[in-house]
């Protein structure tokens, strides 16, 4: 099931619309036919159900969309995050290959090939899984660093500092992989869901009897709730690419031209 949740929220948006539109038109359409039912009327009696118990239900509703977009925010902040972090540390390890000089060199150039694929590959809206050829440039990295160990030119500040910034590589491309394949819980969506139905139900008890006011409530909400569960679900795949980056930043860790 998660597959398929991971799948289906990295879609087109109109795809998501229409997946996520089913059961609030289909459940607005059925409660709008039953509360049309006379005997509906006089059994639930309207007049006699308090506004509060509405309000408990739609809290609900509330409280559990909200509790959703913001863990779907937070997500999208720290693969930004990460995207950011990701250039300013191949950005370090560029700075200190130019202080080294020719020993470096190597060094500096598969950074700067590893930022390559990574805009090519994994710095994309689409980015869905790891990019072989960044991991294979990425690894490359490690027998170019213990080259520098035999090198008595590089001084230890340096060799420490490339070090340190390929563990920071490493680091940063595992979190970010891990959020972009994170199980999005497809079961706080299926709450919303059926939390979203049961103020549908709510609306129609209000109001059966009355075909046009019913008509009226039930098309406000399943619009909201159509609305919600579209934008959060297209959310749901972080968007964030190689633009949140400075253009200057950008263009210092890519190769020339």
């Amino acid at each position: 099931m998660s597959i398929a949740w991971n799948w289906f929220v990295s879609q087109d948006y109109w795809v998501i619309f229409v997946g996520v539109s089913l059961i609030p038109v289909a459940s607005s359409l059925v409660l709008f036919w039953v509360g049309t039912r006379p005997f509906v009327a006089a059994l639930v009696r309207p007049p006699d159900i308090a506004m509060a118990y509405l309000g408990t239900i739609t809290l609900l509703f509330a409280l559990f969309s909200a509790f959703m977009m913001d863990d779907i925010w937070r997500r999208e902040s720290r693969v930004v995050e990460i995207i950011t972090q990701e250039a300013l540390s191949i950005q370090s390890i560029i700075d200190l290959s130019d202080t080294c000089g020719a020993p470096c060199g190597a060094i500096r150039a598969n950074a700067q090939r590893y930022a390559q694929l990574l805009v090519d590959h994994e710095w994309n809206i689409e980015w869905s899984e790891q990019s072989p050829l960044a991991h294979k440039e990425l690894v490359s990295m490690v027998p170019l660093l213990g080259t520098l160990d035999k090198d008595a030119a590089v001084s230890n500040a340096v060799r420490s500092g490339l070090y340190a910034g390929y563990r920071d590589l490493q680091q940063q491309h595992t979190e970010r992989y891990a959020i972009i394949t994170f199980d999005m819980a497809p079961h706080r969506w299926i709450m919303v869901t059926l939390l979203g139905v049961l103020t549908q139900i709510a609306l129609m008890t209000l109001h059966a009897g009355r075909p046009n006011a019913l008509a009226t409530v039930l098309c406000v909400f399943t619009v909201a709730f159509i609305s919600m569960l579209t934008y959060t679900a297209s959310l749901a795949w972080p968007t964030a690419d190689e633009t949140v980056l400075p253009p200057a930043l950008l263009q210092r860790i890519l190769p020339a031209g």
